[in-house]
């Protein structure tokens, strides 16, 4: 159907825009580290042998809004993430993303991303999504009851022992359970 298909691309859009963001943090990360860059950052020198380290790290928050009901859906921004990193890492490490420039004065330079994937999960009973969907009735936010209950019969709940993406979950509910 058409809203199926809206919905897919609507999907497909979020997920590359989450790369592209990622790309775009860490260009600028990289354009700091060349001096490219004019926008002040934070510092952290240590000393490190005959070298200083000068490690730039530029702190970035993206939030997915979204149900995200089905696993294959958080893999899916998990997999966007695991892919930028295999796309921008150095060969020795696997977890963050490292770009490692020489100046003049031999002293290194280590820009790095790393990439955290948490997962909120808000546990709120059937009865209570349906008494909130019906204070949107008459607007464009109303959802057709029959979807919530769709999607209750089949939402997989985060769970790490079925994918270890989904360890950094935190999971909040009304506290009758």
């Amino acid at each position: 159907s058409q809203d199926l298909e809206a919905w897919r691309r609507s999907r497909n859009e979020a997920l590359n825009l989450l790369g592209l963001h990622l790309s775009e943090n860490y260009k600028w990360l990289t354009n700091k580290i060349a001096g490219k860059d004019s926008e002040e950052t934070s510092l952290h020198v240590e000393g490190k042998g005959e070298f200083a380290i000068e490690k730039r790290v530029r702190r970035v928050l993206i939030i997915m809004d979204d149900n995200f009901h089905l696993r294959s859906m958080r893999r899916d921004v998990y997999r966007v993430c695991q892919d930028f990193i295999s796309q921008n890492k150095n060969e020795d490490r696997a977890d963050k993303c490292e770009t490692v420039t020489h100046d003049k004065d031999d002293d290194i330079h280590e820009a790095s991303m790393e990439i955290g994937l948490s997962i909120l999960h808000v546990d709120t009973p059937l009865d209570q999504c349906i008494a909130c969907n019906d204070f949107r009735k008459g607007t464009t936010r109303y959802i057709p009851e029959q979807i919530i209950y769709n999607m209750d019969e089949i939402i997989e709940v985060p769970d790490a022992t079925k994918a270890k993406f989904e360890i950094c979950t935190m999971r909040i509910s009304d506290g009758n359970d």
